[in-house]
């Protein structure tokens, strides 16, 4: 999953999230993280670029692991944070005509997700995640950034 922060005027650090389209296969209306599944032959930072691309259209200046791999329960899925730096924003929400203009999955023919927000540390909990997993990334990325003078 990819954590794509941004610090407002204030100082204060928001995260990107993106709500998936009505019609995904997994947890439709849902708020979630970018990211996707490592494709064989990629290492969890290739991924994560491709999914940035392919999920927001955003171009990153720097990319790398943030924090410990976290396993959902014995025997589920494991799911890596990448911290992506990215200093322009003004493609977001630009890429297609659909609700949201996010990019056109080449997969499905519509965008994968439907809406996206910039939260922060108090906004966790009213927006439904997809998983205890992203809780879990949000919560901690939250509190690794927020140790940082800069993101």
């Amino acid at each position: 999953v990819l954590v794509v922060p941004r610090r407002t005027k204030a100082g204060h650090i928001e995260i990107l999230i993106l709500r998936r389209g009505k019609t995904a296969p997994w947890k439709p209306g849902v708020w979630s993280l970018p990211g996707g599944v490592v494709e064989k032959g990629e290492s969890v930072l290739i991924a994560g670029l491709r999914e940035l691309k392919e999920e927001t259209d955003l171009e990153p200046i720097s990319a790398s692991i943030l924090g410990k791999p976290y396993y959902s329960g014995p025997g589920t899925y494991c799911m890596q944070a990448v911290l992506v730096n990215v200093d322009n924003f003004h493609k977001l929400g630009k890429s297609s005509s659909f609700p949201g203009g996010l990019p056109v999955s080449e997969d499905i023919g519509i965008p994968e997700n439907d809406e996206w927000k910039f939260i922060d540390r108090t906004q966790i909990d009213k927006f439904e995640q997809c998983s205890d997993a992203n809780l879990h990334i949000l919560s901690c990325a939250f509190s690794i950034l927020g140790t940082r003078s800069s993101i």
